[in-house]
């Protein structure tokens, strides 16, 4: 779930996307996404605007008015879990795929080489700290807790 400033809110359930309007829950539209109810996460990224990633690599951005600018990763085995940043210039994405935890970049569109940290297990949070810069922390497969930038 992300909030907005205005006091709206995006949520991911069970039974797919809901958004608060202030008075009144409702379904959000999906339409444009592959299983409106694989709907894995959200986050605000702006006024009236979220990102939301959902199963099969798939992610989209959602104002009030319905989902926006649906896009895929080329390789649709990768669940995604996060996306921190402006995915028209620079961003980061986290997931899983068949070889365990990988980091994505987005630069200017175009997704650069995948990045599998070999000594990570899981990723629990991004947040970005600079203009290209971002925090990654989770878990480290050896125990105990991982942080990279």
């Amino acid at each position: 779930m992300a909030w907005d400033s205005d006091g709206t809110c995006l949520a991911a359930t069970s039974s797919g996307l809901v958004f608060w309007d202030g008075t009144s829950l409702r379904e959000a539209p999906v339409s444009g996404l592959p299983d409106p109810k694989g709907v894995r996460f959200v986050r605000r990224i702006g006024a009236g605007r979220w990102i939301v990633g959902c199963d099969g690599s798939t992610f989209g951005i959602y104002t009030p008015d319905g989902m926006r600018e649906v896009m895929q990763l080329a390789d649709a085995s990768v669940q995604l879990t996060m996306l921190s940043g402006d995915i028209h210039d620079l961003a980061v994405a986290c997931g899983h795929g068949p070889e365990g935890v990988v980091l994505l970049a987005l630069c200017g569109r175009r997704w650069l080489r995948p990045f599998n940290p070999p000594e990570v297990e899981r990723i629990s949070s991004i947040a970005r700290v600079g203009d290209s810069r971002w925090l990654v922390a989770g878990r480290a497969k050896e125990g105990g807790g991982y942080a990279g930038v």
